[in-house]
């Protein structure tokens, strides 16, 4: 898989670069190598619940429920996991739907937390119960309370690249050249670096 930044559209048949006007507004995606519902923080927001909102990390999979998640609060109390709801397994929580994901209080001493055996007992309250496939809407930018914390992920591969026979390949900036110039390339791009301000029309 490669780990370049940005790409076209799987079913694009075109891909170009457009520079906008600055007050024209315009949608850009961009790939985030390393980022997934598994292994990235995801934000939790909820209006009015200041309290336990903030980044939950992943702690480790469960063999039931999934990622894990927890957030570290200033406290014991304010220490909270993000988890699936199963019903089966967990005690009856009004108006919370099996396969839904809740935010749950830590009893430290009482939990058992073995992330490396894949084995989970959260003994502490629910908090609050959120929507079902909050973890993978939340990855997916669709769910109004959540979003995958980019900032935890591990920085782009923005040097090199992988080829299909495992051989690192340069990855180019790129360069413009402004035909009206006697300078060859006279605009360079880095894959990271934003564009400029004085790169209009």
């Amino acid at each position: 898989a490669s780990d370049s930044t940005h790409g076209a559209a799987p079913d694009a048949t075109v891909s170009y670069l457009s520079i906008a006007p600055l007050d024209e507004v315009v949608t850009a995606l961009g790939k985030v190598s390393g980022c997934s519902d598994s292994s990235t923080c995801i934000h939790v927001s909820i209006p009015d619940l200041g309290v336990v909102n903030g980044p939950y990390c992943p702690l480790g999979q469960d063999k039931h429920r999934g990622t894990v998640y927890l957030r570290h609060g200033p406290s014991p109390e304010t220490t909270l996991y993000l988890v699936q709801y199963l019903a089966a397994k967990d005690p009856q929580v009004q108006g919370c739907e099996d396969g839904s994901y809740v935010l749950r209080a830590t009893l430290p001493g009482r939990d058992i937390v073995k992330p490396d055996a894949g084995y989970f007992e959260l003994r502490g309250e629910v908090q609050v119960c959120l929507e079902k496939d909050f973890a993978k809407k939340a990855a997916s930018g669709t769910s109004t309370l959540g979003q995958l914390d980019t900032t935890s992920c591990p920085a782009p591969n923005v040097t090199s690249q992988a080829s299909g026979d495992g051989e690192e390949i340069m990855v180019q900036p790129l360069a413009l050249d402004d035909p009206g110039t006697a300078d060859p390339l006279d605009f360079w791009l880095h894959p990271c670096d934003c564009i400029p301000d004085g790169w209009e029309g």
